[in-house]
């Protein structure tokens, strides 16, 4: 008598086996297990026989050819993250170089910065009413992840300084 076991194929990856039953459902809770990733994690454990039973082979057959947009439990967790990245570069992207505002000359010469510097002004707005000084932010593989946000101290409509504090718009 020869004995078996049933497993998921998340359970078993990494491991081989010499017969393999694979179920590739497309209805209820099986239909998100039908992709292209899913089906290579199940098939790929056998050595000399794999069968496949499914609730509609072509339709399973159809799910697994293309690879779809499932999201990684990576994408899933960081999403936030990436969104305020996003919105980050965003405000970056849209904000004027220092040197084509006035205060941001000013600025710029207050903190002897020339010419060749990355740093962007950003005009007040009713939810934020000062104005700040944008700087990239970028993460440890050079990627861009957002904006460093430094308030601009005024005395009216007289420039004063940069605050030291700083405002992350973005990720980590």
């Amino acid at each position: 008598m020869d004995y078996g076991y049933a497993g998921t194929a998340h359970k078993a990856q990494g491991t081989s086996s010499l017969f393999v039953i694979v179920l590739g459902g497309v209805t209820g809770g099986r239909r998100f297990l039908a992709t292209l990733r899913d089906a290579h994690v199940a098939l790929s454990r056998t050595k000399a026989h794999v069968q496949t039973y499914s609730d509609d082979l072509d339709k399973w057959t159809k799910a697994i050819e293309s690879p779809g947009n499932r999201q990684t439990a990576h994408d899933v967790l960081l999403a936030e993250q990436n969104w305020v990245a996003k919105v980050g570069n965003q405000l970056f992207d849209h904000a004027k170089p220092l040197n084509e505002t006035a205060i941001g000359r000013a600025l710029s010469r207050q903190m002897g910065l020339g010419e060749s510097h990355e740093g962007k002004f950003v005009y007040p707005s009713t939810k934020h009413p000062e104005p700040y000084v944008a700087w990239p932010a970028y993460d440890v593989h050079g990627k861009a992840q957002g904006t460093v946000l430094q308030t601009i101290e005024l005395d009216g409509d007289k420039l004063q300084e940069l605050r030291t504090e700083e405002r992350l718009l973005g990720s980590e």
